[in-house]
């Protein structure tokens, strides 16, 4: 997850007329960036559910009890402010919570 989140972040960070100027760039640019965007497309958004309630509320944000709408599966989805993250960032464990639900079952 963490190897494709950079490649990612380096296809949008490079993505500048004035970089695609360097050959090596724009080479990588063409062999990656559809890849990329394949990637983005089949990524879960918080679209692609509906709010059923809210089931729980925490320091940093809520737990929602939502449906999949093409599936119509139930699944709980933790929103986490990004500014009470960062703002706490010292007391947080949200990198550990979120490399415990990454890897799970």
């Amino acid at each position: 997850e963490s190897l494709l989140d950079g490649l990612k972040s380096l296809v949008l960070d490079l993505d500048y007329p004035a970089l695609r100027k360097n050959k090596n760039i724009d080479n990588f640019l063409n062999r990656y960036e559809k890849i990329v965007q394949k990637m983005r497309d089949l990524q879960m958004k918080v679209e692609d559910y509906d709010v059923v309630k809210v089931i729980g509320r925490g320091a940093f944000g809520e737990v929602q009890l939502v449906r999949h709408k093409t599936t119509q599966k139930a699944y709980a989805m933790k929103l986490l402010s990004k500014f009470e993250m960062l703002k706490r960032s010292d007391s947080a464990f949200f990198w550990e919570e979120r490399d415990i639900m990454a890897f799970a079952n």
